[in-house]
């Protein structure tokens, strides 16, 4: 069976000139290795996933996803030491400081949480319990993308550096980025996530045992990548 090509369908082009429409749609079939289901939308507006480094990818604009959604993430355990040295704070790009913290780690902790939360509270897990806390923006993050012109390097850009920090906020962060969708072109590299573990703020967790198997899609780890850049210099 042939199928009409819309894009050169008469009728179809003369509504779109009528009402001033110049970009064509967009249209993904939904696979969940892909694709946030409601369910997990809602999930990463509240507490957020448990999940390994390689399940956060790296758009091409620097910015981290889950799925088809920009995300923030942060340290879920971090250790005694790490929270002694400098407070915790959530992450919005692939910073020194983040890979530094996560190749300090222990291997069962190295455990992001990702969200789309803009409350800037967090459920933290210290030791054995779990704590809400609340979270700044990371500086390292903000130099790394030149968020609206952020560099504290420069005297002249110090000032307001410093104001945009304090102002910083998750729901300004994702009115600059969009949050939803991410399209597939912004992607470095697509990976299939299959799985991460569900957890309350009590820290009740389950593990999912999604599997996958696709051809549509790249493995680029950029933490591994980071990291074997880091023991190499």
């Amino acid at each position: 069976m042939k199928l009409t090509n819309f894009l050169e369908f008469d009728a179809f082009n003369q509504l779109r000139e009528q009402i001033g429409t110049r970009r064509l749609g967009y249209f993904e079939l939904f696979d969940p290795h892909f694709h946030l289901t409601g369910d997990e939308r809602i999930h990463l507006e509240q507490e957020g996933f448990l999940v390994n480094p390689a399940q956060v990818q790296r758009l091409v604009d620097g910015t981290f996803a889950y799925k088809n959604s920009r995300v923030i993430c942060y340290l879920a355990q971090p250790s005694s030491q790490q929270l002694q040295a400098k407070p915790l704070c959530y992450h919005l790009t692939d910073c020194d400081d983040l890979l530094a913290d996560l190749n300090s780690l222990e291997s069962n902790t190295k455990i992001l949480r990702v969200t789309t939360a803009c409350s800037g509270v967090f459920p933290v897990r210290i030791e054995n319990e779990i704590e809400l806390r609340q979270l700044g923006v990371c500086e390292g993050c903000l130099q790394k993308l030149g968020f609206e012109g952020f560099d504290v390097q420069r005297n002249r850009r110090r000032a307001w550096s410093l104001q945009l920090l304090e102002a910083f906020s998750p729901e300004g962060f994702f009115a600059r980025y969009r949050q939803y969708p991410v399209k597939p072109e912004e992607f470095a590299g697509r990976t299939a996530v299959v799985g991460h573990r569900e957890g309350d703020a009590l820290g009740n967790e389950r593990q999912s045992h999604e599997s996958a198997s696709s051809d549509r899609h790249t493995n680029i780890n950029w933490w591994e990548i980071r990291r074997k850049s880091a023991l190499s210099e």
